[in-house]
């Protein structure tokens, strides 16, 4: 099975599962064979702040990745990866091997819309979200 992870890289090099989906600097397909895992494919992130999941969504799905794995995603990007049939669930884990691990053993929650809604309140409520002024 291949999964979609959004990765952000510590100071010591590290790739650990991005905290939210469209604020990594990377994206990572991982496919898990057997409970082995390992790195296929990687994308930078694309410039800008928003719709980026707009962007990975058809170049995980072009890659084979029949899933995607988030702490925290929003309405465009989730609606993205489910329009094309690519299933959403939470990390669990800040491990990239792991998160897809879980998903490729069942463990891990589907995300659902209700997911999403939550994802926005917080990333409002803790000074994370921009509004767009369109003016």
């Amino acid at each position: 099975m291949r999964v979609v992870v959004p990765l952000v890289r510590t100071r010591d090099g590290r790739l650990l599962v991005s905290p939210h989906f469209g604020g990594a600097t990377h994206y990572a397909i991982i496919e898990v064979d057997r409970g082995e895992c390992k790195i296929v494919d990687m994308l930078e992130a694309p410039p800008g702040i928003g719709g980026r999941g707009r962007i990975v969504a058809p170049w995980a799905y072009q890659h084979g990745a029949h899933a995607a794995v988030a702490k925290e995603m929003g309405w465009g990007a989730y609606e993205a990866f489910t329009a094309i049939g690519v299933r959403v669930y939470h990390a669990e884990s800040l491990d990239p091997c792991e998160a897809a691990r879980a998903i490729a053993e069942g463990r891990a929650k589907p995300f659902t819309l209700e997911d999403v809604k939550e994802s926005h309140r917080h990333r409002h409520n803790y000074g994370h979200h921009t509004h767009h002024d369109n003016s």
